[in-house]
């Protein structure tokens, strides 16, 4: 839309069209400007498909809200969850002196792993695999955990890769692991 001033009076011309009249191209004008408020409401309101929430079953140190913070660069949400069905063992699938906290499957009805349901967003969950050193020391697995206030809920937590041996944890990696016991 471009108004050109002449000598007496002023000329509206849109597309090509002269002489139109004043109530035509403000309704031009409103539409647009309706369409671009419309336009510019779906950018910023809009969700990326990329952040769709994910739920993490955090054990061992993950448990520990500082260590998720630290490792994820933070988290949205935390509740505390339990997996039936596991339960929690020290190994490693490295030569290293010390083991961490994995997830075994037992057959007992009474086993589950106390641990945390996080929300994580996409990015978060990418840094945390870094941290976790994923997919070469620990794998993902698709577990179903039971919240606090009763609800099941579908999540990803880690396990080891590979064959793993049973090792006793540092004294510091069990205190980071009783840490977050503490605090769930």
């Amino acid at each position: 839309l471009e108004i050109q001033r002449g000598a007496k009076r002023v000329e509206f011309v849109f597309l090509g069209r002269r002489n139109m009249k004043a109530s035509d191209a403000k309704i031009i004008f409103i539409a647009l400007a309706a369409l671009s408020l419309v336009f510019v409401a779906n950018l910023f309101f809009a969700k990326n498909e990329s952040e769709k929430p994910v739920l993490f079953f955090a054990y061992g140190a993950n448990l520990d809200s500082a260590t998720i913070k630290s490792r994820a660069g933070g988290f949205e949400n935390l509740v505390p969850a339990r997996l039936s069905g596991y339960r929690l063992a020290f190994q490693t699938n490295r030569q290293t002196e010390f083991g961490v906290a994995n997830i075994l499957a037992d057959a007992d009805r009474n086993a589950g792993v106390t641990g945390a349901l996080y929300t994580l967003t996409e990015e978060q969950m990418a840094a945390l695999d870094k941290a976790a050193g994923f997919p070469k020391f620990y794998g993902k697995k698709n577990v179903r955990v039971k919240t606090s206030d009763g609800k099941e809920a579908a999540a990803t937590t880690y396990a080891l890769e590979g064959q793993a041996e049973f090792a006793a944890p540092s004294r510091a990696y069990l205190d980071a692991v009783l840490k977050g016991l503490t605090s769930a």
